[in-house]
């Protein structure tokens, strides 16, 4: 298990996301939402039956979750009144 990303500036974000909005989650160096600032998003390169049990174990403890085919995409939307889900990139 590697995390591949995790805090981002918004300079960074633009530039490896293009098409992710300005509010992403991996944000650490503004405000992102109203009264929060910092990172709450972190992508994982897991494989094998490992991205499974890490998605699980995630999805039990209150995190959304996105997925490929070479990583998970974790972040803790729930803290900020956000519905926990899961996606498909």
């Amino acid at each position: 298990m590697r995390i591949t990303s995790a805090c981002r500036c918004s300079t960074h974000n633009a530039r490896v996301s293009p098409l992710a909005p300005l509010r992403s989650l991996h944000i650490g160096d503004r405000e992102t939402r109203p009264g929060h600032c910092g990172a709450m998003a972190l992508d994982v390169a897991i494989g094998g039956m490992d991205k499974g049990d890490l998605f699980a174990a995630a999805w039990r403890l209150g995190w959304s979750v996105g997925w490929n085919r070479v990583f998970l995409h974790l972040d803790r939307r729930v803290d900020i009144g956000m519905p926990q889900i899961t996606f498909e990139y």
